[in-house]
């Protein structure tokens, strides 16, 4: 993998974190993809059999950016820490989630712990390859709770209804031909994606325990290379 000045990585990573706050403060994600090769992935885990993938920037842009932060307006995503590696070309970033929405005694609703995301550099002030990690469980933890005190934001009220819609079929249906319909319908709407399955681990929690969400997913093209090791 080429070497990059450090200098170079550390305005890359500025340029990141600047576009970063303008979209938080306009409630919208997509410039962000102009920061992506053409080729470039990004993926992340939701569970032991759940990979989201994007490949390309029009993946990205439509489901990690777009699709996936829907209902998410006034979320801030502060970073705590870049670790920057010249020899390798990549930098890893630790931050938080952050709702806009409070408790009574005034804190905010946080995802507990810390996300990350290892970046791959390309150069031309672009990222080739990019990986979040973050904990399932505490982001389900803090949406039941926000549920419960009634703060969700409209948007995110609305994918909830699309879930527990998607459970109520399910549970209705006359078995296969309903779970295929299920199951064209996410895949029209892309990738089974953070929110997506947290949203319907929050539907089966909430209204069926038993009933196990279909799973989808974006495949990469890049045929067996790995997932968490960039190329």
């Amino acid at each position: 993998m080429p070497s990059f000045p450090r200098s170079e990585l550390e305005e890359m990573m500025q340029k990141w974190l600047d576009i970063n706050q303008r979209c938080e403060e306009q409630l919208d994600w997509l410039p962000m993809a102009e920061m992506y090769t053409e080729d470039a992935t990004y993926g992340w885990n939701v569970g032991p059999t759940d990979e989201f993938m994007a490949v390309g920037r029009d993946q990205i842009r439509d489901y990690a950016l777009g699709l996936e932060m829907e209902g998410l307006g006034g979320w801030v995503y502060p970073y705590q820490r870049v670790l920057i590696d010249e020899a390798q070309g990549e930098i890893l970033g630790l931050w938080k989630q952050i709702a806009d929405a409070t408790r009574p005694d005034g804190s905010h609703y946080e995802i507990a712990g810390l996300g990350g995301s290892w970046f791959r550099y390309a150069g031309n002030f672009q990222w080739s390859w990019q990986r979040d990690f973050f904990d399932v469980g505490n982001a389900t933890a803090t949406f039941i709770e926000m549920i419960n005190a009634g703060v969700l934001t409209p948007g995110m009220q609305k994918r909830l209804e699309k879930a527990s819609s998607g459970w109520d079929r399910l549970r209705s249906g006359s078995g296969r031909a309903c779970r295929e319909s299920i199951r064209d319908d996410h895949s029209r709407r892309g990738a089974n994606a953070s929110m997506t399955s947290v949203l319907h681990r929050l539907s089966a929690s909430e209204w069926s325990a038993s009933v196990r969400p279909i799973r989808t997913r974006i495949r990469s093209r890049s045929g067996q290379r790995s997932m968490y090791c960039p190329s």
